[in-house]
């Protein structure tokens, strides 16, 4: 398989079309496609993991094909990476190899758009918490602002035998408290420049990077 990966730079969608796409993004990895997308979201949704309960008192939710707490969306960015395996030499149960080469391009994209992060820790990871949100913890492969304990993206993950898909949410603005996801706070960063950064970072790594329009995915 060639090493190419799509990049597609999509609009603000709502949460049934945002996660539709990301859905055909991993049936495409299946058949061998690689792909980016980095989206909006055109009001505030609540994403849910793949095994999570709804929460009562949102109005608009919607379950991820990835594992991990809620997050909510409206104030983020979310980049998604849809990867054939084969493509980059690992296997389904790789799961820290796996998140750490599908972090490792955006990782060194961000500090290029004015937001240094570091990764996450193994101990900060072991924290324990009752609150259904993603912020509510740090993860191994989640992004701190370098230098500091914040959380400024949240990772979640999924894999079958031939492919995985990896989901990142990124805040771009403060996002007031809603229900049980407390207010939070941002510096700014130029995420307009995130997209060819992306671009630099994957090549780096060896892809052929190549821009793509979004897919033609609705609410069906």
């Amino acid at each position: 398989m060639s090493r190419r990966i799509l990049l597609v730079e999509d609009g603000p969608q709502d949460g049934i079309v945002n996660m539709a796409r990301d859905r055909a993004m991993l049936e495409s990895a299946k058949l061998g496609k690689a792909s980016i997308r980095i989206y909006r979201w055109e009001s505030q949704w609540v994403s849910l993991g793949a095994n999570q309960a709804e929460i009562s008192g949102i109005p608009h939710q919607v379950v991820r094909p990835t594992g991990g707490r809620a997050v909510l969306h409206g104030d983020d960015l979310t980049i998604t990476v849809a990867m054939p395996l084969p493509l980059g030499d690992l296997g389904h149960f790789q799961l820290r190899a796996l998140y750490a080469a599908l972090m490792a391009p955006l990782q060194q994209a961000l500090p290029q758009c004015r937001l240094p992060v570091r990764l996450g820790t193994d101990r900060e990871g072991s924290v324990r918490s009752t609150s259904p949100d993603c912020f509510a913890t740090t993860g191994r492969f989640d992004l701190c602002v370098a230098g500091t304990r914040t959380k400024i993206g949240g990772a979640a993950l999924y894999t079958c035998e031939s492919a995985a898909l990896i989901q990142t949410s990124i805040l771009i603005r403060n996002s007031p408290a809603f229900g049980d996801f407390p207010a939070r706070s941002v510096q700014a960063w130029d995420e307009h420049r995130l997209a060819n950064e992306l671009l630099i970072a994957w090549r780096t790594c060896g892809w052929d990077v190549v821009f793509d329009q979004p897919l033609s995915i609705s609410h069906t």
